[in-house]
C-alpha cells in the first residue's frame, strides 16, 4: 500500500512540475521568436553568459601561477607526447598530455581536448583517437583529465587504490552536491581548469593563440559547450554527444551529472540552444547520435534555433551539425565531422576529415605522475578540500556580520525556495472515512498557498495508540 502511495505522490509531483516547466518553455519560445536584429541576439548571448557564471557560483577572482611541469616525453611519427601537471588553482592540479606536431611550420593551431566520463580520463582510447587524428592533421592537443577521472580521483582509497564513491559520475555527484551548499557548482571548477588549460597553450611558443578551438564528447561535449560561452578567446567549439533540447532531455532520460545540469536553467528561461548563442558568432558544430539518450529530437530542434540566431548575425556557416545513426560516443563519423569543421575554420581548408590509421597508446605511458594518481605522488587539493575552504571562510564572514532576525532569516529561506513569505494557512477538506484497530485513515483534500489542491489520507491513531501522519497524494480527479 505504501509503494502504492508513493508512486502516486511522486506521479503527482512530476505532473506539476511538468506543468510549470511548460510554461517556462513556452515563453522561452515566444522570446526566442522575437529575435530579428544581431543586436537583440547579442544582448540575449550576453544575458546567456551572465546568468550561466551567476549560476555556476562565479570562477575565482584572480588567477595564480600555473607551475607548469613536464614530467615525460615520447616521440612518434610526426609528432611528440608530453606528459604536463599545471595548477588550476594553488595546490589543485590538473593531469595532461600536450600531442604536438614536429613536422611542419610553427605556430599550430590548437585544441583544448575535454575528455567525457571515461575511467581513464584522458587516456581512454576513444579519446585518444582523436588527440591523436588532429595532431596527425597538424593540431597541437592539450587533452587533460577532469576532476574524479583519470589520474585526478578525489576519494582514492589508500589501501585499495580505488575511488570510494565511483569513479567520474559517482565522484561527481559527491564533490557536486557539497558544491550547492556553498552557492557554487562543481561545474565552477571544470570550466576554470578548462580556462587555465587554454592559459598553458599560451605559454608555449607552438601555438598560434589566435586559433585555439574546444572539442569533447558526452561529458567532454559538456565542457566543450560551456567554455565555448564563458572563455571568449577560443576560436571554435566542437560539443559532440551533448547539445539536445530541455523539453525533450525531461521526458527523456532527464537530468545528468552534476556538472551538466545548471542549478535554476529552466525556470531562467535558458535552453542547450543559448550556450552555443552565448559562443557566437564563433565556428559552432554540433554532432549528434541518432541512437543517443540525449534525445536526438531535441538537438534537432536545438540546432534550427541556431542557426537561426547565425543567419540572422550573417554567419550561418559558422553553425555546423552532423548527425550519424548509431549510439552515444566520439565514434569515427562524428570525429571525423569535428576534423573536417576544425580544418575549414582552423585551417582554411576543405577536408573529407579522413582519419589515418592509429594505434592507442598504453594507459601508463600517458600518466603525467609516478602512480599513476595524482593523490599517491605529488597531492592535490580536490573539490571538496577547495569547497571546504570557502565553507569556512563564509562561515567565517557570516559570524563576523551582524546576525539575522528571524523575520530576516525566514524571508531569505523563502526566496531560496521561490516560496511565499507568510504562507496561508492549508485547508484541510475531509471526505470518507475508515476505522482500523489502531488508527482512523481520513481522506481528503489540502489545498496549500499555491492554490493547487492535494488529496492527503490522514492517520489519526486510536486511543492506545501515538502519532499522526498525514500522508499526501496526488489529488483526486
Amino acid at each position: 500500500m505504501w509503494l502504492a502511495l508513493l508512486l502516486m505522490f511522486a506521479d503527482d509531483f512530476d505532473a506539476k512540475l511538468t506543468k510549470r516547466a511548460e510554461a517556462l518553455w513556452e515563453a522561452r519560445e515566444r522570446a526566442v521568436a522575437e529575435l530579428k536584429t544581431p543586436k537583440q541576439i547579442q544582448e540575449r548571448a550576453a544575458r546567456a553568459r551572465a546568468w550561466m557564471l551567476d549560476s555556476i557560483g562565479g570562477l575565482p577572482d584572480r588567477k595564480t601561477p600555473l607551475n607548469a611541469r613536464i614530467t615525460g616525453v615520447f616521440p612518434r611519427d610526426g609528432y611528440r607526447v608530453e606528459n604536463v601537471v599545471f595548477e588550476s588553482l594553488p595546490g589543485f592540479r590538473v593531469t595532461a598530455n600536450f600531442y604536438v606536431p614536429t613536422t611542419g611550420p610553427g605556430p599550430f593551431p590548437a585544441i583544448l581536448g575535454v575528455a567525457g566520463h571515461s575511467v581513464n580520463g584522458k587516456a581512454s582510447a576513444t579519446y585518444q583517437y582523436a588527440w591523436i587524428g588532429m595532431v596527425k592533421r597538424g593540431y597541437a592537443v592539450l587533452a587533460f583529465d577532469p576532476p574524479g577521472q583519470g589520474e585526478r580521483l578525489e576519494t582514492l582509497d589508500p589501501v585499495t587504490l580505488r575511488s570510494r564513491a565511483g569513479v567520474g559520475t559517482p565522484e561527481h555527484i559527491q564533490a557536486g552536491l557539497q558544491c550547492l551548499l556553498t552557492g557554487t557548482t562543481i561545474a565552477r571548477y571544470f570550466v576554470h581548469d578548462g580556462i587555465r588549460a587554454f592559459d598553458y597553450l599560451l605559454t608555449r611558443p607552438e601555438v598560434d593563440p589566435n586559433r585555439i578551438a574546444v572539442a569533447g564528447n558526452s561529458g567532454g561535449g559538456t565542457q566543450a559547450a560551456y567554455l565555448a560561452a564563458l572563455e571568449p578567446r577560443l576560436a571554435a567549439a566542437v560539443s559532440s554527444c551533448y547539445m539536445t533540447r530541455w523539453r525533450e532531455l525531461w521526458s527523456g532520460p532527464g537530468p545528468q551529472d552534476a556538472e551538466q545540469i545548471m542549478p535554476g536553467m529552466v525556470a531562467s528561461g535558458v535552453d542547450f540552444a543559448d550556450f552555443a548563442l552565448a559562443a557566437s558568432p564563433k565556428p559552432y558544430l554540433m554532432t549528434t547520435a541518432i541512437q543517443d539518450f540525449f534525445p536526438i529530437a531535441g538537438a534537432r530542434a536545438t540546432y534550427q534555433e541556431i542557426v537561426r540566431h547565425y543567419e540572422h548575425l550573417g554567419v550561418s556557416q559558422a553553425a555546423g551539425y552532423y548527425e550519424y545513426d548509431d549510439t552515444h560516443g566520439w565514434s569515427q563519423p562524428r570525429r571525423q565531422a569535428a576534423a573536417r569543421f576544425l580544418d575549414k575554420f582552423l585551417m582554411n581548408r576543405e577536408t573529407d576529415g579522413a582519419e589515418p590509421p592509429i594505434a592507442p597508446e598504453p594507459e601508463s605511458l600517458l600518466y603525467a605522475t609516478p602512480t599513476g594518481q595524482l593523490q599517491t605522488s605529488f597531492g592535490s587539493e580536490t573539490v571538496a578540500s577547495l569547497n571546504l575552504k570557502l565553507a569556512i571562510d563564509l562561515h567565517g564572514r557570516r559570524a563576523a556580520s551582524k546576525p539575522m532576525l528571524p523575520d530576516q532569516l525566514a524571508r531569505l529561506v523563502a526566496a531560496r525556495l521561490a516560496i511565499p513569505f507568510q504562507p496561508a494557512p492549508a485547508a484541510w477538506t475531509p471526505g470518507a472515512q475508515k476505522a482500523a484497530s489502531a488508527w482512523t485513515e481520513t481522506e481528503g483534500t489540502i489545498v496549500p498557498e499555491g492554490g493547487e489542491p492535494v488529496s492527503a489520507i490522514l492517520f489519526e491513531p486510536s486511543k492506545t495508540a501515538q502519532g499522526t501522519i498525514v500522508y499526501t497524494g496526488p489529488a483526486a480527479d
